[in-house]
């Protein structure tokens, strides 16, 4: 027994250490998440910290939309400077990191401003939105070329359970923390974990290998389509699912930007949610999406994206407005965990026919160009739905914003972007 065991190891670590960058970028991707997920788990409270800093029903508004605006400004000039700019890795980790440092100032915040804090901490999230566009499209982009497409739904699906399980549990633990320990003193701590578990995923991800992608050659002295609309109207006449994703997707995204900022207004101001509360909810959506991830991943390629893109959108549209119906607390964390469980189907099928319609040698700026467009809308939607917010009641206006995100998901049924075609099942190796 023991000769088979010690065989089944040196095989195990024959084929670890032998294995093709292919195989070793896919490692790191799972590696990194889980680093990535305790900062991504400390940002999914900064609305609650700011609803503690005092912060207005406007001011959470514009907490929302203004990084939107500041991306939708600057994410298209990023997609042509990483299409110029050859290899996009380390652009891309500096720019991670200048976003990610943001969070050690927002840590030392409450220990140099005594006054105005909620206005100090919402503009420190602002300037360190900056370099995010960079970061943002130039993921994407090395997604794209290091993960084959045959591959894509399950490394994305695996990453994303790997992320709800970690969001889960320090969502959990972050929330009893927080009402256990002083204000804001509770809030320091939480965010200097959450930076120093960011900078460990940063160190992981100068590990991924990235291949030179072909660039398709141009008539002689012409030259590559820039931010301009003969440029912007080649990369729509490009393949006509590209425009379909952009316009369906801006749809029902103004639904989920509507009731962003409004989701924690509610849950805080109207239903009395505590941290804790806040931390069992999070961490309820993100273990069932951890089933929803494992499930939906296998399920893709006997169904086809296009009518799971199609009916996981419609039926997450219905979440805002049933939770606006919800009298208290108790049902908001069945419906959070029905709404884990069909949301991963939603990200995986449209991120997988996101990148489908996208020309390859132009996919830095078609990502850049859809990332722009749908900046603009979470821009305007969070400040319409708190002005809304201002003179109709909140629940009305989370039903609003449903009514969108059900019209999205509609048009995603009516007009797909791409036709339902047979796929191949992804291999089945664990993260």
């Amino acid at each position: 027994m023991s000769i088979n065991i010690n065989e089944r190891i040196r095989r195990w670590y024959s084929r670890w250490i032998t294995a093709g960058p292919e195989a070793w970028n896919i490692r790191y991707l799972y590696l990194e998440i889980f680093w990535a997920g305790i900062f991504n788990a400390v940002v999914a409270f900064n609305s609650v910290f700011a609803v503690r800093l005092g912060a207005s029903n406007a001011v959470i508004g514009l907490f929302t939309s203004v990084p939107s605006l500041v991306v939708a400004l600057l994410t298209l000039p990023a997609g042509q400077l990483l299409e110029r700019r050859r290899p996009i890795l380390p652009l891309f980790i500096s720019t991670l990191f200048v976003y990610r440092l943001g969070y050690l100032a927002v840590a030392l915040m409450p220990f140099i401003v005594m006054q105005g804090g909620s206005i100090v901490f919402v503009m420190l999230i602002i300037l360190f939105t900056i370099p995010t566009p960079v970061s943002s499209v130039g993921f994407n982009t090395i997604f794209a070329e290091i993960v084959p497409e045959r591959r894509r739904a399950e490394v994305l699906a695996w990453r994303n359970i790997i992320l709800s399980a970690v969001v889960s549990v320090v969502g959990f633990i972050a929330g009893q923390a927080l009402d256990a320990f002083t204000f804001p003193l509770n809030y320091q701590g939480l965010y200097i974990i959450g930076f120093a578990s960011s900078m460990v995923s940063l160190f992981i991800l100068t590990k991924l290998r990235v291949p030179e992608v072909p660039r398709r050659p141009l008539p002689a002295g012409s030259k590559a389509p820039g931010i301009t609309l003969p440029g912007i109207k080649m990369l729509l006449g490009t393949n006509l699912g590209y425009p379909r994703i952009v316009l369906n997707t801006l749809i029902y995204g103004i639904g989920t930007w509507m009731v962003s900022p409004l989701l924690t207004i509610f849950y805080i101001r109207t239903l009395g949610a505590s941290n804790s509360w806040i931390g069992s909810l999070s961490s309820i959506i993100n273990l069932t999406g951890m089933v929803g991830y494992f499930l939906w991943q296998r399920w893709i390629p006997r169904w086809g994206e296009r009518r799971i893109l199609a009916w996981t959108a419609i039926a997450s549209g219905f979440y805002p407005a049933l939770v606006g119906l919800s009298p208290s607390l108790t049902p908001i964390l069945v419906l959070g965990a029905l709404y884990g469980l069909v949301t991963p189907g939603l990200n995986l099928a449209h991120f997988n026919t996101l990148l489908k319609v996208c020309p390859v040698d132009r996919r830095p700026s078609a990502l850049a160009l859809y990332t722009t467009v749908m900046n603009v809308g979470a821009f305007v939607s969070p400040l319409v739905s708190v002005a809304l917010a201002g003179f109709l009641d909140i629940r009305i206006v989370l039903i609003i914003g449903s009514v969108f995100w059900v019209g999205g998901g509609i048009l995603f049924l009516v007009r797909s972007p791409q036709p339902d075609q047979p796929q191949a099942a992804p291999s089945v190796s664990a993260p």
